[in-house]
């Protein structure tokens, strides 16, 4: 047997270790943290290790073995972090039932993607070309504008205490409003432009751009609550210190999913020999938990009220009498029953809200078409920079629809940014 295929062998037990970790932990821990939202005990688990056996060999098959171009980690991030949630704990609240059409749809995305992201024809060319330090300092001095107007701005309330972070976001809401220009400039060149100055600082080794996107960091969480950041910014740190490390070969998909059956492991046994909650509350409920229930909001948006069909969107002047609020506060107040909740929820099932399997094909086409220009980007160049499109591109769809992900996250500056930062050498 061939080591490629041993490998293969191996991801899969790896992935349905996981999956079904995933399974144990929300019927032991999980679900009664967040029953007062619907979370309901899963009573069909032989259908769970069904959905585990099969979407393991999914994921086994699609991911490599080694993560080395940007698109392999969006795979691989897709795989560990939307799977469990939409699949392995789809119908787990009173929302809506087990959805076989969803999961198809689910399937299909995850496959497409890897298809695309299979188109890989280009010979790395690294010595032709260099970095563009003049682009990269005014990304720098937009960045330190924004970093002081939010400090302006939330004087009143910042904090870099853990108990206060929610009440933080709230207020952070308030005044950088959705549709105002200083609200789209620091969610663009703070939030977005911050993994390309963090990227630029460790490759060039550039102090001063270190402390720039230490600072950053500091102030969205002061101001923000925000915590993708520092994943963010650790998940960069490893993989180009490992890249780098391993002279371009990768990282090994299969020793990441270790660490993560650990932390799996680590909540259940908190719970068993501590009767502690920590890590499951703080941690694994807001990963697996409240975005499974959710998800199935959203479906039973879809199939009790129809398809939204974008009009919450600029959108709706093509086909909407009025345009609505967004769907987020639309499934909040029609099924959870909670009209302050901001139910944010992945690319795939926001598509599938607006225009159901026709919404899901553009957008993991558009998606897809992103995969391919950064893997292109970076096997032509070697540009670190563009890692940062596909890991803040994969921690957002995760979470939010793709046109908010694209536009108000600043995902499509950062491509153009990110190509523009390297430029060829003049021989």
């Amino acid at each position: 047997m061939r080591y490629n295929d041993l490998s293969k062998i191996y991801s899969f037990f790896l992935y349905f270790s996981y999956y079904l970790l995933i399974v144990i932990l929300y019927n032991y821990s999980l679900y009664d943290l967040y029953s007062y939202k619907g979370a309901e005990k899963i009573i069909n688990l032989e259908l769970r290790v069904i959905f585990c056996i099969f979407f393991s060999i999914l994921s086994a098959t699609i991911t490599p073995k080694l993560l080395r171009k940007p698109g392999d980690y969006l795979v691989f991030i897709l795989t560990i972090g939307l799977i469990p949630t939409v699949v392995i704990l789809n119908g787990v609240s009173r929302y809506s039932n087990v959805d076989f059409e969803y999961i198809l749809i689910v399937f299909l995305t995850m496959t497409a993607l890897a298809i695309f992201n299979s188109v890989d024809n280009l010979k790395n060319n690294y010595l032709s070309f260099k970095i563009n330090k003049s682009i990269v300092v005014i990304i720098g001095a937009l960045n330190i504008i924004a970093i002081i107007l939010v400090l302006y701005k939330t004087q009143s309330y910042f904090s870099l205490s853990y108990d206060g972070y929610h009440i933080r976001r709230i207020l952070s809401k308030d005044i950088f409003q959705p549709g105002k220009l200083e609200s789209y400039y620091v969610s663009i060149f703070l939030q977005g432009m911050f993994p390309v100055i963090f990227v630029f600082s460790m490759v060039e080794k550039n102090r001063f751009l270190i402390y720039v996107s230490l600072a950053s960091i500091i102030v969205l969480w002061g101001a923000f609550g925000e915590r993708y950041t520092v994943v963010l910014a650790i998940f960069l740190y490893l993989i180009i210190f490992f890249h780098k490390k391993n002279n371009g070969k990768g990282v090994g998909s299969i020793y990441i999913l270790l660490v993560l059956i650990g932390i799996l492991c680590t909540g259940i046994l908190e719970k068993y020999l501590f009767d502690s909650i920590y890590i499951n509350d703080h941690l694994l409920r807001r990963i697996y938990a409240v975005p499974a229930i959710i998800n199935d909001a959203y479906i039973q948006y879809a199939k009790s009220i129809g398809f939204n069909e974008y009009c919450d969107t600029k959108l709706y002047i093509f086909h909407c009498i009025d345009r609505t609020i967004n769907v987020a506060y639309l499934v909040s107040q029609k099924i959870i029953n909670d009209p302050d909740m901001n139910a944010n929820t992945n690319f795939i099932t926001y598509s599938f809200v607006n225009a159901g399997f026709f919404g899901v094909f553009i957008e993991v086409a558009i998606v897809g078409a992103i995969v391919v220009i950064c893997n292109y980007v970076f096997i032509k160049e070697t540009n670190y920079f563009i890692f940062s499109v596909c890991l803040l591109m994969a921690l957002k769809i995760i979470e939010k629809s793709l046109p908010i992900s694209l536009i108000s996250s600043g995902i499509l500056l950062i491509m153009a940014i990110s190509y523009l930062s390297y430029r060829k050498r003049t021989r």
